[in-house]
This record gives C-alpha cells, structure tokens and sequence, in this order.
C-alpha cells in the first residue's frame, strides 16, 4: 500500500472546522441549546410580560415567509467560504486518491436536472436502522 501524505496542522484544523459545522448544523448539540436558552432568557428579561413564564410547557416554533437582504447576504458569504474549503479538501481526496491508484485523478461533475428525495430515506431508513426497527 502506498504511503499517503502527512496532512499539515492547518489541513487537520480544516478537517475538524467543517466537522464540527456539520455536526452544529445537523444536530441538537448541548452548546446550540445552551444559546437557545440564554437568547429567550433575554428575551424575557428585554420584553417582561409579553413571554410569560419559560420554561413553558408548550414549545414555539416561529416560521418566516421573508428573510431579510442581510440574511441572505451572510448565507452567500457563508457559502463562498464552504466553497473554498470544501474545495481544499477535495484536492487532498485527490492527491491521496493519486498515490493509492498511482494514477492522476479527477473529480467529474455530473449535473443533473433535479435533486430527488432518496437521500431522504436513505437517512430515514439509517435511523430506523439505529433504533434497531429493522435489520
């Protein structure tokens, strides 16, 4: 088997950046809900009366028909940025993708017309899988 490349400390760094944001993204962490209690403490504490008593036993969820210019102006920044990484890291899949097949590799991009739901039921499947509902 080939040698693959020691990966660099900022490389390494990188890895566990884009880790860590899939894993604040994607799941309920303790740190997330920690925010989220502290963001309606203040809330509380700025608008007295109008929240009431929290914890409360029911749970809100606000939903929004309209985001603002400034939102979606920071998704874009946030999106360049992913790029930039995500692109880092593809270039490292293909040098050590180089060393194990000892040929050049590429990546080849193939667009397709619609993004369907079967990611989806992978993922749902991949929890019923977890809970042990099937085999």
């Amino acid at each position: 088997m080939p040698e693959l490349e020691i990966l660099s400390q900022d490389f390494n760094e990188l890895l566990n950046k884009m880790n860590s944001a899939r894993n604040y993204l994607h799941h309920m962490t303790d740190a997330k809900f920690i925010e989220w209690a502290n963001y309606r403490k203040k809330q509380m504490m700025d608008y007295p009366g109008v929240f009431g008593k929290w914890p409360d036993s029911v749970i809100v969820s606000d939903r929004y028909e309209k985001v603002s210019a400034e939102w979606l102006w920071q998704l874009v920044l946030h999106q360049i940025e992913l790029k930039k990484d995500v692109r880092k890291i593809l270039q490292q899949m293909k040098r050590d993708y180089s060393r194990i097949y000892g040929k050049s590799m590429r990546i080849e991009k193939n667009w397709r017309e619609v993004l369907d739901n079967s990611a989806f039921e992978i993922s749902k499947n991949g929890i019923k899988r977890y809970n042990g509902d099937i085999d």
